[in-house]
């Protein structure tokens, strides 16, 4: 016979009830391969290569813009405005008045002429009118101090170069039916 062991209250033969103490036995059910860190370190990888070639195509296309950027203004080229006589223009430099049709037929001849000329385009006094509307739209009063006929008619011209834009201002300075030649500013 055996004697009792000063134990002998104390139930040793089956676990206590509940969840069982200290770390899982393995990983949870529902998510093989346990720890989530392959996954946050992919992710990141992921978003280091996306940044970085996000970095390489922007640094590519400002640096290719910039060394184009003069290459794109000449070939652009410069625009050049021949405005015409108009009735309320300065009679030094008009004595007859507003340009006539045979005048303007005379210098459009004159400006398709001109070497380095890549286009001419008549803008009447209509649509110049139209256009500065647009351009001064927030200014009524400055709308209200012109008449439409005070706004000249012009030529634009299109050249290759700096050098055609002043061959064209050069030829057209002085031409009746022309009162001022102007050069756009390059872009």
């Amino acid at each position: 016979m055996t004697e009792p062991r000063e134990d002998a209250g104390r139930d040793t033969a089956e676990p206590p009830a509940g969840p069982p103490a200290g770390p899982p036995a393995g990983p949870p059910a529902g998510r093989p391969g346990g720890s989530p860190r392959p996954l946050v370190l992919a992710a990141l990888i992921a978003v280091f290569v996306v940044v970085v070639a996000g970095m390489a195509a922007g640094t590519y296309l400002v640096f290719d813009r910039t060394m184009h950027k003069d290459e794109a203004k000449d070939d652009a080229g410069r625009k050049v405005n021949v405005f015409l006589c108009v009735k309320a223009s300065d009679p030094a430099k008009c004595g007859q008045g507003a340009a006539t049709d045979l005048q303007k037929d005379e210098i459009r001849k004159r400006l398709t002429g001109l070497p380095k000329v890549r286009s001419v385009a008549y803008v009447s006094q209509e649509q110049a009118w139209a256009i500065f509307k647009r351009k001064f739209a927030d200014d009524k009063d400055l709308i209200a101090s012109v008449r439409p006929a005070d706004i000249p008619d012009s030529f634009q011209v299109q050249v290759k170069d700096e050098e055609g834009a002043k061959a064209v201002k050069a030829a057209m300075t002085g031409v009746p039916g022309v009162e001022a030649v102007v050069l756009d500013r390059p872009a």
